[in-house]
């Protein structure tokens, strides 16, 4: 059976990297960023705000640019995302693109770099204002943690001892990813994942809104949850619950040559294929290999000396590069 073209139909889809953003560009204060519909790549924009900008200085772990946020006194900087927004394409407004209440599962992965931890920090929000329909992401005041709200909800956040993920807001660049599976929310810090970073819940998003979303900042300026430091290479999967091999595939990239989501799908299919099996990633060739050292989610090496790897199983299994691309 094919997935359906029409948006809406209230059946499963074919897991997508619905969002991307790269930050690498802004038109004026026009954020662009692609997503898929039914297989076709689109192209949406979002509007910076308040003290919000794109930076190409430096600053970026990943590729050309990143957003950084500067706050501002009105809680206003960030970038939005109008919900009546269209595709390039014209076929789906925005904010019920971006809509997860028919998903039976979801993957969030940002990098993060911050040290303002006396506040919130909203990464990816977009709930009602009335009932909390909808769902965010944001990190907590003093600690630092991520959290994921299905709507909204105080308490309990994470499962066992409450201890739950480590702080973002250290000062250096965190790889966060979030994935629900319609049983569970698994936090994943710098490509890893413990027992306790959990939180048993089925909701994926409280119910169904298609408004407006806001990165960098919250919907209710209020109160301050301004993101102040940088973001770089954020992205949403729908009906997609990445597993731990994709998530220390995106850290690994991330840290070795600059990671970039739309890597993960060749950095995979690597992984699931034969010993010695090779393929190009940003002029960089790959190979599956055997008898690395370290547990799942290990890394090493450089870009510069061709000797990066990334471990991908308990018996030592992986991928390595194995020079530049071939011509």
């Amino acid at each position: 059976m094919k997935y359906p073209q029409r948006w809406g139909d209230h059946v499963s889809a074919a897991p997508a990297l619905i969002a991307h953003w790269t930050f690498d560009s802004a038109r004026d204060s026009r954020v662009p960023f692609t997503g898929e519909i039914g297989g076709s790549r689109i192209e949406f924009e979002g509007a910076l705000t308040g003290g919000g900008t794109i930076v190409t200085d430096g600053s970026a772990l990943i590729g050309a640019g990143a957003y950084r946020g500067t706050p501002a006194a009105d809680n206003s900087s960030g970038i939005t995302l109008a919900g009546a927004a269209l595709g390039s394409d014209g076929r789906t407004t925005l904010g019920r693109h971006l809509d997860l209440s028919t998903a039976h599962s979801m993957s969030f992965s940002v990098w993060v770099k911050s040290s303002r931890a006396e506040a919130h920090g909203t990464l990816f929000h977009g709930y009602a204002p009335i009932g909390h329909a909808g769902y965010a992401i944001q990190t907590w005041p003093e600690t630092g943690q991520p959290r994921y709200h299905p709507g909204w909800s105080e308490a309990p956040y994470y499962d066992g001892d409450g201890g739950g993920p480590p702080g973002l807001v250290d000062g250096q660049w965190r790889h966060l990813v979030v994935t629900a599976n319609g049983l569970e929310v698994r936090f994943y810090v710098d490509g890893r994942t413990e027992p306790g970073w959990r939180r048993v819940q089925a909701a994926i998003s409280q119910g169904s809104y298609t408004g407006d979303r806001f990165i960098g900042h919250h919907a209710n300026t209020q109160y301050d949850s301004q993101v102040a430091g940088w973001l770089d290479d954020m992205g949403l999967w729908r009906n997609k619950a990445l597993a731990a091999t994709d998530v220390a595939i995106l850290h690994g990239l991330g840290r070795l040559q600059g990671s970039d989501l739309s890597w993960l799908d060749t950095a995979a299919t690597l992984w699931a294929g034969g010993p010695g099996d090779q393929a190009q990633i940003d002029g960089v060739r790959w190979e599956k290999t055997s008898g690395l050292h370290g547990t799942l989610g290990a890394w090493g090496g450089s870009k510069d000396l061709h000797d990066g790897f990334i471990v991908l199983d308990e018996s030592g299994g992986g991928i390595r590069m194995a020079g530049p691309a071939s011509e």
